[in-house]
């Protein structure tokens, strides 16, 4: 109906196997099958929503704001889809509802979810790739092709050509969730450099993905790209400043955006050395060393 979203978000994340779809865990639609008890437990299911995982503040709140800082307008129909108030908090419905349906021909986009997977028996795919990721990370290859430092006339001209090919990736992507009933591109001209190209990948793989377990990969390979986890620990810090110097502290060293060795491994490979970051790996835990 030309009032409402299309159907690719129930498509991928509800009936899961789409056309979209390049990889992933099935689980079949039988209650004596294996379920996606990860899914069920950390999101939430119709007898615990929400899960003991939750959107951060700033993002289940991002369209409180007059001009939303995560998602592109108020029209962008992956946040309703995503999310969902449950009380004074909100749960994450990806993966843990069978579909949603957004209205958006009123003032404010309204969204029927379907119904959550009962406990202990999810049946929600678990998707590893789909296309519009492998579209983003083009994106993504396409920015750090550019040579900043190439002055030239045909250095300049490709410089162009890339960041209009990233560019174009990126609109559409972001306009497939658009669900105004005029709906617009984005500002290329705000997005004329290498840097801000840059972001702008990474602010749509953010709003494209959240909640598939990307999001701090893609910060990690920000930071090698970088040589530092400044852009990182600035993504990190929106959460929050609740132990802000510690956690700056702690992330400003490379080694601490890999994870540690599980000490088992380290005492039956001794070609292994601990990450640094997490102590000697023999009498401290990754909790112990977050204390």
């Amino acid at each position: 109906m030309s009032n409402r979203y299309g159907e690719a978000f129930t498509s991928i994340f509800g009936s899961g196997n789409s056309s979209e779809s390049i990889l992933e865990l099935i689980y079949m639609n039988d209650d004596n099958m294996p379920a996606n008890g990860a899914v069920s437990y950390y999101y939430g299911n119709s007898t615990t929503f929400p899960g003991i995982v939750k959107p951060a503040e700033f993002i289940s709140s991002d369209m409180t704001l007059d001009a939303p800082q995560v998602f592109t307008s108020k029209y962008d129909t992956r946040y309703y889809e995503n999310m969902e108030a449950a009380g004074s908090e909100y749960g994450i419905t990806k993966y843990a509802t069978t579909g949603a349906v957004v209205t958006t021909t009123g003032t404010t986009p309204k969204v029927t979810h379907s119904s959550f997977y009962p406990q202990d028996y999810c049946h929600a795919n678990w998707i590893i790739y789909r296309l519009s990721d492998i579209m983003l990370l083009k994106a993504e290859a396409l920015v750090e092709m550019i040579d900043e430092n190439d002055s030239s006339s045909a250095g300049i001209a490709q410089r162009d050509t890339l960041l209009r090919q990233a560019y174009n990736i990126v609109n559409t992507v972001n306009l497939r969730s658009n669900g105004a009933t005029n709906k617009t591109d984005i500002d290329f001209k705000l997005y004329s450099s290498k840097t801000q190209m840059a972001n702008l990948v990474m602010q749509e793989r953010q709003r494209e993905l959240m909640f598939e377990g990307k999001r701090w990969y893609d910060l990690v390979r920000r930071s090698r790209r970088d040589g530092n986890t400044k852009y990182l620990i600035s993504r990190v810090m929106q959460k929050g400043s609740e132990n802000s110097s510690v956690l700056q502290s702690k992330l400003t060293r490379m080694d601490a955006i890999y994870w540690p060795y599980h000490k088992d491994e380290i005492q039956v490979n001794p070609n292994l050395v601990q990450n640094p970051a997490f102590g000697s790996g023999e009498t401290n835990s990754y909790e112990g060393t977050n204390k």
